[in-house]
């Protein structure tokens, strides 16, 4: 079941309701590589965790009782796990430009799209960001946000959401993700909260499988659906995934 907002522009990927109006893609999947159990790839707001006991297929694409991934290739090699934190002012800038080259790395939106200055506005969400830096550059981000929160906007009472998880492509597949959405759960938890939810485009079954092997489920009596703000003729549906805690 679907709820009709005209006009909604939320985000099709992750929950934002400023996001911009072009019909979004996947790419971003270059290359297989083999894969190992608990271990995620972080793409824009998309997360995947690999839960397997084997992880090794022919030509190193990951195989196992479910759907086969041919994922981007993890280039950068981690000297030691990468520092956990909350995002200060002195982080923005940094945190601005990370978010918006990860949608654009993962065919997120067009380099035009007017969602650009939203995810570069960091400050409505900083007081709820967290990063992950490796050598004193961030290499991951995302904003926690509880029930009530300005920028919250898939919530009910006793929710926290996440909302513009972003992580450097050349760290894809590396777990940076799962870490990322484990803090916030663990931020959720500690706060009393009872289910952590998400946003996710109808017609992205790949992100949807993803967000599943992380433990989220569809809850279909929440989605939403909205008229493109460019184009009168296209409606967007939006479902909403949780996870309890």
């Amino acid at each position: 079941m679907f709820v009709r907002c005209r006009k909604y522009s939320g985000d099709l990927l992750g929950s934002s309701r400023e996001h911009h109006s072009e019909r979004l893609t996947r790419r971003g999947t270059s290359g297989p590589i083999p894969l190992i159990r608990g271990q995620s790839i972080g793409i824009g707001n998309n997360v995947a965790v690999i839960e397997s006991r084997r992880a090794r297929g022919e030509n190193g694409v990951f195989r196992s009782h479910g759907p086969t991934l041919s994922l981007p290739t993890f280039t950068q090699s981690l000297s030691s796990p990468p520092m956990l934190r909350s995002a200060g002012s002195e982080d923005i800038a940094a945190i601005a430009e990370l978010t918006v080259q990860a949608y654009l790395d993962g065919g997120h939106l067009s380099p035009r799209s007017p969602y650009i200055s939203t995810l570069r506005d960091v400050t409505g969400r900083l007081d709820q960001t967290v990063v992950l830096e490796q050598d004193d550059a961030i290499v991951a981000c995302v904003a926690a946000l509880p029930h009530g929160h300005a920028m919250a906007e898939a919530t009910q009472s006793g929710e926290w959401e996440f909302r513009y998880l972003a992580v450097n492509q050349d760290y894809w597949g590396s777990g940076l993700g799962t870490r990322l959405v484990n803090a916030v759960e663990d931020r959720a938890r500690a706060a009393g909260a009872e289910t952590v939810v998400l946003r996710v485009v109808d017609d992205n079954p790949r992100a949807k499988r993803l967000y599943e092997y992380l433990g989220y489920h569809h809850q279909p009596q929440r989605d939403i659906s909205f008229e493109s703000s460019t184009d009168p003729s296209r409606i967007i549906n939006l479902l909403l995934y949780a996870k309890a805690l």
